[in-house]
């Protein structure tokens, strides 16, 4: 799923550059009167103005031609996402439940709840940009900050969970098994959360850069670039998340096992 979504971005983004005429590429004059800079738009209460100039290279503005793509194409498949982390994160949250120290556990599960909520809100949020696009100004930018907070959030809250994962290796006589994944979550899980954050910060600066001289296309188109990155390495990191299969699979076999052999004990004493 996470590989259709980014496809589905890529076809977006790649479509509008496709289709730019870039005879005109450069720093262009603004009507006379008007501001270079964001900021003077909302000081002056003339967001409509500003938030305009802001449609250039974004991936606000290259989705408006395929909002019906982006909204009908999309849905399925965060569905589907959020289904599948749901169920990712609630094995994760027995496997700490079970192994580390409860008040430890008791915080880590808190945040991978935490973490669960900042998706189901981020989610829709970015979904409902298809209906409120960019021509609905204040709305699609209060939901694409909406998204992007939440998203963000969840990350970091990912990023800086303190698992203690030899201990969660050890479940069960299962650390033949489970010390891969555990070697595969910090190596690789937490390293790609840690770009993507990184990821996000630049394109905030990268925004704060294009906002700052609103006509200049290289800026916007360096915002444009940075923001679609980021959007994709979203979908990088849910695809990452997959690793976490191999813990999944321990714990249902294990359980599976359990429930098998209580009522194959319970034979004899059934006999006698």
């Amino acid at each position: 799923s996470a590989v259709y979504v980014d496809a589905i971005f890529l076809y977006i983004y790649i479509d509008y550059l496709a289709k730019t005429d870039w005879t005109r590429f450069g720093v262009h004059e603004l009507p006379a009167g008007q501001p270079r800079q964001l900021v003077s738009y909302i000081w002056l209460g003339n967001l409509e103005a500003g938030f305009e100039h802001l449609k250039h290279f974004s991936l606000s503005g290259a989705m408006l031609p395929h909002s019906n793509l982006y909204t009908y194409g999309l849905a399925p498949a965060f569905m589907v996402q959020l289904y599948l982390e749901w169920y990712r994160i609630k094995h994760l949250c027995v496997l700490v439940r079970e192994q580390m120290p409860y008040s430890q556990a008791r915080y880590v599960t808190r945040c991978l709840r935490t973490y669960l909520k900042c998706l189901l809100v981020g989610y829709p949020a970015f979904l409902a940009l298809g209906h409120f696009h960019i021509d609905r100004t204040l709305p699609h930018y209060l939901l694409a900050g909406t998204g992007l907070f939440c998203i963000s959030s969840a990350f970091c809250i990912y990023m800086a969970l303190p698992l203690d994962l030899p201990l969660l290796a050890r479940w069960n006589g299962q650390e033949k098994l489970l010390k891969t994944w555990a070697l595969q979550v910090k190596s690789v899980e937490v390293q790609t959360c840690r770009a993507l954050v990184a990821l996000t910060v630049l394109c905030m600066f990268s925004a704060a850069w294009k906002t700052s001289y609103l006509g200049d296309d290289l800026r916007s188109l360096a915002f444009g670039v940075l923001e679609t990155v980021v959007i994709l390495g979203y979908m990088v990191a849910i695809g990452v998340f997959a690793i976490d299969e191999r813990m999944i699979e321990v714990l249902s076999q294990s359980k599976h096992s359990d429930s098998m052999s209580k009522p194959k004990a319970l034979e004899p004493l059934m006999g006698s």
